[in-house]
Order: C-alpha cells, then structure tokens, then sequence
C-alpha cells in the first residue's frame, strides 16, 4: 500500500503522539533524557502537563524529521520503509519517550500507554498498517487533549 504526503505528515504526528511513549527500551545509563534531549528542563518524575507539552512538541518535531527523510525526491515510501521510520522514532527517542510516559497526565495515561503499546508492536513487526479502532480512538483522544491543553502549532 502506498501513502499519500497528507498521510505520512498524519503518520508522523500519529508516530509522535499516538506513539503514546512509554519506556521504549533505553538503557538506564547515566545520561538524563534531559541530556538525550538536549531540553534544560526538569525531567518528568510524575505526571506534569506543562513537561508533557513540551516533550511531545520536541517528539513532533524528531519524527517529523525522521519522516521527511523517507521522501525527498518526492517518492511515496514503502510500508517497510514506513515501518522501519516508525522503529527509528521508537529507538533514537528512547529516553524522550520514557519520560514523555512519565509525564503524562493522568487523565491520558491509559490512553498513551495503549497507542505506544501498539505503535511498537506494529513497528517491531515492520506494520506500516493502521491500528485497531481502540488504538486509534485513544489516538484522537490524545490529539484532542493535545490541542485543548498544549500551546504551540501541535495543538491545532
């Protein structure tokens, strides 16, 4: 199946926020995610809306990028190369994601460990495919809260 540029900007947002990131398998080195990140912020221990905010716009803007790479002559990519962007995101944005888990507001944590859950699976198992309609409402429910609680142009 092949995907249109509307579609893989979708994906990439999906990736970003339905990702709904918990711990991605980073190791628990020395290094902070504030200092994978190269954010000066406090790193999340609890759920903090603001921190949340923040991480998923910088979340954005690492698999927007990751994204655009697949495509600049303008080709629509493969659902492997799709599939293998979307593992890219997970393993390059470890830490990122495991404190993005943690910041979570409640309100939405089941709903971020539910698509980060299955964007995983699907990434692992090289699925460019579409989630379950239980992912993908939790999905909308993120996006939702996104643009009722976080600033910024994700938010829209």
């Amino acid at each position: 199946m092949r995907y249109s540029r509307p579609a893989l900007t979708l994906a990439a947002l999906a990736c970003a926020a339905a990702l709904g990131l918990a711990a991605c398998g980073g190791d628990d080195e020395t290094s902070t995610a504030a200092e994978t990140t190269g954010s000066t912020s406090a790193v999340a221990s609890e759920p903090d809306l603001d921190r949340y905010c923040e991480l998923v716009a910088e979340l954005d803007q690492r698999s927007a990028e990751i994204f655009s790479a697949l495509s600049p002559t303008g080709e629509v990519p493969t659902d492997e190369e799709l599939a293998a962007a979307q593992q890219q995101v997970f393993d390059e944005n470890a830490d990122l994601i495991d404190e993005l888990s943690r910041a979570a507001p409640e309100e939405i944590a089941d709903d971020f460990e539910l698509t980060l859950d299955s964007a995983r699976e699907r990434a692992a198992a090289g699925d460019a495919g579409q989630p379950s309609k239980e992912v993908a409402e939790a999905g909308v429910r993120l996006r939702d809260f996104r643009r009722d609680n976080c600033p910024g142009p994700g938010s829209s």
